[in-house]
């Protein structure tokens, strides 16, 4: 399940790369994973979830990264979240 959801993503992504935003459908992202409209809903809410969902991710992921990091150079890093936005604080 989780790879039909990283498909899914990846597509939306590839299709960013061809066209605008508001020009990709769910059709669109469902066609070329090869799954149908059903398997897109039942991760996604639509294709705004989609992408704020993905951007959150990537976000957790540098975050992650730059915490590993930080050890190296004795420095703390944290993310803090405050309403529906994430920060990363440096201490």
């Amino acid at each position: 399940m989780k790879r039909t959801k990283e498909l899914l993503t990846d597509t939306f992504w590839e299709l960013l790369e061809e066209k605008a935003y508001s020009k990709i459908t769910v059709n669109d992202i469902v066609s070329r994973c090869d799954v149908n409209r059903n398997t897109f809903y039942y991760h996604f809410q639509d294709i705004p979830s989609l992408m704020i969902n993905s951007i959150e991710k990537w976000a957790d992921g540098i975050i992650r990264e730059i915490s590993e990091l930080s050890f190296l150079y004795g420095t703390g890093v944290y993310k803090k979240k405050k309403g529906n936005a994430s920060f990363i604080s440096f201490c």
